[in-house]
């Protein structure tokens, strides 16, 4: 044995060093065993989704595509192609047996038997196909050419409507039940109306067209009842039902095939296991050896680690341990004692450091605290400059706001005014860039803005509006003309002239949505913005269209359909949005306010909200303004109030 320490350590070094090549040896054999195995059953369980996902695929088309007639047209379906992929895919891991970490005959044989009954069901399920092709559906194939025959009946000046409708009633009778006692009333009713046709003496072209045509429906519904009857698509019957046999037969065998490949997975990774726990056993058995021997020529090291932490104390705490070192037996009594010192003085040291950061937490709260105050205040103020929603209502009764910042304070606002000498009405819905204190910001200059251009400059123009908010909002926010304006708003706006039943639009990167007769109508608007850098010449278009009683509409920001929410956590987008206004649009207007609040509510689940939210909905009520120019409101309805408070607060 050595005598030195750095021999020694060399030598056991080196030795543990060959033992723990050799568990590590034996680690990733037993780790790579293991990881064949877990890999054949998950390759099962691959093939067992896959067969799923094939039947799906064919349980999908048998669902849609029998009643599509897009499928008809173009004999194409998505079900087929995504089936035919899903089979290639599985006939490719059928194929390659040599994957499967077995060569054993049993599997092989049942992978080649179940290859075998699934080209069987392939093709079984191409015969239904072909079945139900000519078939056809509505305009399509046999059926087509019944409809056409019976509508070619209908039509025939010598055709009694009594009979083709009861023809027409055991027609549908049949589709919707698949009872041969409707097709038997059909092919009855057919055979007396063409004996009753018969013998009529008089014969005539339409006479013959008629008969002709009657043969023709009866032989196409005989054929496509013939169909029905082998393929069973429609009562699962025929051809239909031996698939959904042949279906599940194979998925029988395909999970005895897999409990089969489980077993024999189980069995080899048990061998391997108890092979490394009996090695590894060994080893460790003899490594405990080993550290005995160890233990004794490495313990030397430890007064040199004792005297190192002794200095440690002295020097940079400050407190020497004489006392201590005369009464210890020996240097592990000295280490324990000086590390009891230092935990002392890192304790001390901690609570300092936890005081610290109390004092520091407490001036961050009342910071927050006083911002929130600041921005509450900052609310009441721009709520102060929204137009009263009861000033809304004395025009347009039915009609809701429905406002939900995301802070406290929003960038998007509304403005409304009423012009009684020309009975004519303005309102806006505007987004402004960002949303809390920089939105609400832009969104008081907006009001501001608005507030001049309509009422001190007396622009009567939805797109005149616009284009001198765009102008107002670049000479004012930019004071160096060449630096790009990174603010600005999207905005739509909508004039009524109720005297002349008009109303006008114009927008920025918004729409128009409304509603006449329960049909639904989307104006889109221009994709300029006001600001962000753009400094051209205005020009935006001005849409004018006739006002009729009832119409409803529909002016939003982007923050409802950009909410992220649902269960695949995606956004709303338009065409979310617009259903819900296609299924509330005709109800009351607080009821519709409600929906989008509990809607909105439902869909975010534990999302937060991603923008501010505006929605203005109103409907026109033309028996409002009828003579309203003749009878000229006395004062201004507290709107103008808030205008002049919006250009004092700006102003200041």
């Amino acid at each position: 044995m050595p005598k030195s320490i750095k021999n020694r350590v060399l030598l056991f070094f080196s030795f543990f060093s060959f033992l723990t090549f050799l568990v590590i040896f034996l680690n990733i054999s037993q780790n790579e065993q293991n990881r064949k195995m877990i890999g054949t059953i998950k390759q099962m369980d691959s093939i067992h989704i896959l067969f799923l996902d094939e039947f799906s695929q064919a349980n999908g088309f048998f669902s849609a595509e029998l009643i599509n007639p897009k499928f008809y047209a173009t004999e194409k379906s998505e079900y087929l192609n995504k089936k035919s992929k899903i089979d290639k895919q599985l006939r490719k891991i059928l194929n390659r047996r040599n994957n499967l970490e077995f060569n054993d005959f049993e599997i092989n044989r049942e992978t080649v038997l179940l290859s075998k009954k699934m080209d069987s069901l392939n093709i079984l399920f191409v015969h239904i196909t072909k079945n139900v092709l000519e078939r056809g559906f509505v305009d399509y194939g046999i059926e087509g050419e019944m409809r056409n025959a019976i509508h070619s009946a209908e039509h025939n000046p010598e055709a009694e409507l009594v009979a083709i409708l009861t023809m027409r009633r055991h027609e549908k009778d049949y589709f919707l039940r698949f009872d041969s006692k409707y097709a038997g009333l059909l092919n009855k009713t057919v055979d007396d109306y063409v004996e009753k046709l018969s013998s009529k003496h008089k014969t005539n072209q339409q006479k013959h067209q008629l008969l002709n045509d009657l043969k023709v429906y009866k032989t196409c519904f005989n054929q496509i009842v013939e169909l029905d009857l082998k393929s069973g698509v429609k009562n699962f019957s025929g051809l239909r039902l031996q698939y959904d046999n042949e279906q599940r037969k194979i998925l029988n065998d395909f999970l005895t095939f897999k409990t089969l490949i489980n077993e024999k997975t189980t069995q080899r990774l048990n061998t391997f296991f108890y092979i490394y726990i009996l090695l590894s056993a060994a080893i460790l058995l003899f490594s405990f050896i080993m550290s005995f021997v160890v233990s004794r020529y490495l313990t030397g090291g430890i007064s040199k680690l004792s005297i190192n932490i002794n200095e440690f104390v002295k020097e940079i705490i400050g407190i020497d341990n004489k006392n201590i070192e005369k009464k210890a037996r020996n240097e592990l009594s000295v280490l324990i004692s000086d590390f009891k010192t230092m935990k002392q003085h890192l304790s001390r040291h901690i609570n300092n450091l936890e005081i610290l950061v109390d004092e520091r937490t407490r001036k961050i709260k009342k910071q927050s605290n006083d911002i929130i105050g600041g921005m509450t205040y900052a609310k009441f103020i721009q709520d102060a400059l929204l137009p009263d929603i009861q000033i809304i209502e004395k025009y347009f009764p039915e009609s809701f706001v429905f406002n939900k910042p995301k802070d406290i304070v929003s960038g998007d606002f509304f403005w409304f005014k009423h012009f009684s000498d020309k009975n004519i009405t303005v309102l806006a819905v505007a987004d402004c860039t960002g949303h809390g204190v920089p939105g609400a910001m832009m969104s008081m200059l907006g009001i501001a803005f608005l507030n001049e251009i309509v009422i001190r400059e007396n622009i009567k123009s939805a797109s005149e509006i616009i284009e001198a908010l765009k102008v107002s909002i670049y000479n004012h926010l930019i004071k160096d003309k060449q630096k790009a304006l990174n603010d600005g708003m999207d905005i739509a706006v909508l004039i009524f002239f109720h005297d002349k039943n008009k109303v006008q639009f114009s927008a920025s990167n918004r729409d128009l949505v409304f509603y006449r007769n329960g049909l639904r109508t989307i104006l889109k608007g221009d994709k300029k913005s006001l600001g962000r850098g753009e400094n051209e010449i205005p020009n935006f278009t001005n849409t004018e269209f006739d006002l009729f009683d009832n119409d409803f509409f529909y002016l939003t920001t982007d923050g409802f359909q950009d909410q992220y929410g649902g269960f695949s956590l995606r956004r709303l987008m338009k065409k979310g949005l617009y259903a819900i206004f296609d299924k509330i649009h005709t109800v009351p207007s607080m009821q519709q306010k409600q929906y989008l609040d509990n809607f909105l509510t439902n869909w975010q689940l534990n999302e937060v909200q991603t923008d501010d939210i505006l929605i203005l909905g109103i409907r026109y009520d033309k028996s409002i303004f009828i003579n309203k120019k003749s009878q000229l409101l006395k004062k201004d309805d507290f709107d103008n109030n808030k205008s002049s408070f919006a250009n004092n607060v700006i102003g200041k």
